[in-house]
Protein backbone atom coordinates (compact mmCIF):
# COMPACT_ATOMS: atom_id res chain seq x y z
CA UNK A 1 0.00 0.00 0.00
CA UNK A 2 3.29 2.48 -0.52
CA UNK A 3 1.58 3.72 -3.54
CA UNK A 4 -1.29 4.65 -1.79
CA UNK A 5 0.67 7.07 0.31
CA UNK A 6 2.17 8.66 -2.85
CA UNK A 7 -1.02 9.53 -4.97
CA UNK A 8 -2.72 10.04 -2.06
CA UNK A 9 -1.46 13.43 -1.79
CA UNK A 10 -2.19 14.26 -5.42
CA UNK A 11 -5.49 12.12 -6.31
CA UNK A 12 -8.40 12.26 -3.93
CA UNK A 13 -9.83 9.19 -5.24
CA UNK A 14 -7.62 6.66 -3.52
CA UNK A 15 -8.98 7.66 -0.14
CA UNK A 16 -12.36 5.65 -1.89
CA UNK A 17 -9.81 3.07 -2.82
CA UNK A 18 -8.31 2.05 0.73
CA UNK A 19 -7.23 4.58 2.22
CA UNK A 20 -10.68 6.83 3.36
CA UNK A 21 -9.31 7.58 6.98
CA UNK A 22 -5.94 8.72 6.12
CA UNK A 23 -6.60 10.76 3.18
CA UNK A 24 -9.43 12.71 5.12
CA UNK A 25 -7.12 13.23 8.17
CA UNK A 26 -4.18 14.56 5.29
CA UNK A 27 -6.72 16.57 3.43
CA UNK A 28 -8.89 18.24 6.28
CA UNK A 29 -6.21 18.55 8.39
CA UNK A 30 -4.03 20.21 6.57
CA UNK A 31 -6.59 22.64 5.30
CA UNK A 32 -6.53 23.37 9.58
CA UNK A 33 -2.64 23.01 9.65
CA UNK A 34 -3.21 20.58 12.13
CA UNK A 35 -2.35 17.82 10.33
CA UNK A 36 1.28 17.86 12.01
CA UNK A 37 -0.86 17.73 15.86
CA UNK A 38 -3.34 15.05 14.30
CA UNK A 39 -0.17 12.86 13.28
Amino acid sequence: MAWDQSQGSSEIGVESVGAPIDEDLSLGKADEGQISNEI
